[in-house]
């Protein structure tokens, strides 16, 4: 959108990727400027590549990738507007977006190295050594995989065995339904029945209505 706007530009420049400019205020006809949200763009999606490949290398403490980008976003956007030209307002003769990257960039590094080293060095140990320290996130403390002996489906160590695996070795009974069914003596067991056990009408059913 800035660039079919023409618009967030920064200063002249000759580079074979220069922005040209149709109506260049102040600068003469044929002025190409510095295309600065080509950069910012290009920087972001970096820094993104940057975090996913470090973290394949490097297992920090929650959320300090987060901070990394945070930090970094500010760090590209602090020479992103060094370069540009277009007016913007000002505090104490610097942009705001100025003031904001730096700020950016402080609470960024303050919240990466809150309460020192980022790195969680054991879990890292162990990325290196060719094991999954992410392997248990998200599961309940004790929680451990096994396989079903007789089909191979996972199931918690210490779980029964799934319905399925029962029907497939014959053990599925009044146990098993009681489980996964109906209750057998609940109100169900209450309801009127179309048909009698010799295939006839119930008393209580209208065979012209139905059940």
């Amino acid at each position: 959108g800035n660039w079919f706007n023409q618009e967030l530009y920064g200063g002249p420049t000759d580079l074979p990727w220069a922005l040209e400019i149709d109506d260049p205020a102040g600068y003469p006809p044929g002025t190409t400027f510095h295309p600065t949200f080509l950069y910012e763009g290009l920087w972001n999606l970096a820094l993104a590549a940057l975090i996913v490949l470090g973290g394949r290398r490097v297992i920090l403490k929650p959320g300090r990738w987060l901070a990394v980008y945070v930090a970094g976003y500010g760090l590209g956007r602090l020479w992103v507007e060094s370069l540009r030209i277009d007016e913007a307002t000002e505090l104490f003769g610097m942009r705001v977006n100025i003031w904001t990257s730096l700020l950016a960039i402080t609470a960024g590094l303050l919240w990466l190295f809150w309460g020192g080293s980022p790195v969680d060095h054991a879990a890292t140990a162990e990325l290196r050594a060719g094991g999954d320290p992410l392997a248990e996130v998200g599961r309940p403390k004790g929680f451990v995989l096994k396989e079903d002996p007789e089909d191979g489906i996972p199931v918690a160590a210490g779980a029964a065995a799934p319905v399925e695996s029962q029907a497939s070795t014959g053990e599925v009974g009044a146990d098993a339904v009681g489980e996964v069914g109906p209750e057998l003596d609940g109100p169900g067991a209450e309801l009127p029945v179309g048909e009698d056990d010799a295939g006839e009408p119930a008393d209580r059913v209208d065979p012209e209505e139905g059940a």
